[in-house]
């Protein structure tokens, strides 16, 4: 890599990201060698390096950044998407303060359902996609009944899933 007075990038720092820049070259007065001057944003002075130095900080600051920037992209998405999880379409609204947490947490229980793990959640909404429906059995009180004649009682899912189907049948 070829450096030259005036290359810059951004380098990690823990007040955050900071500019560093090539601002001039020397002789090393023993050896001869090529140096480069590195100033960093925020801090007086400079810091001499040799070529490959220059390249190696110029590669290691910019693999940091990049992989900050990543793991904040991803933070943010997996907060979004925990966000997302918890909402129930605005059935939480329909009750009071206090019982909207023990709402939240029952239907985003996970639930095992044909092998695979999920919300009891979306398993009502997959079973109401399924064309299952809500009737009243009189044995059985309410059942979510399948187009096949299988169903499920509130026992099998709670009856807090029982009143957010009906809640999403409207």
């Amino acid at each position: 890599m070829k450096i030259e007075t005036g290359a810059s990038w951004m380098a990690p720092s823990i007040a955050g990201p900071v500019v560093r820049e090539v601002v001039g070259t020397m002789r090393h007065p023993r050896t001869g060698q090529l140096m480069f001057a590195v100033s960093t944003e925020g801090i007086r002075g400079q810091e001499l390096f040799s070529e490959d130095d220059v390249a190696f900080e110029i590669k290691r600051d910019t693999a940091n950044i990049r992989h900050r920037v990543e793991a904040e992209e991803r933070a943010a998405r997996e907060a979004e998407e925990a966000a997302e999880a918890l909402y129930v379409d605005g059935f939480e609204l329909e009750f009071p303060e206090r019982q909207r947490p023990r709402i939240l947490e029952v239907l985003n229980k996970q639930v095992g359902v044909r092998g695979v793990f999920l919300s009891r959640k979306e398993h009502v909404k997959n079973l109401l996609e399924e064309g299952f429906e809500i009737r009243i059995d009189p044995r059985l009180g309410r059942i979510l009944e399948g187009p096949r004649g299988g169903f499920f009682t509130e026992k099998d899912l709670t009856k807090t899933a029982f009143d957010y189907a009906e809640y999403l049948l409207g």
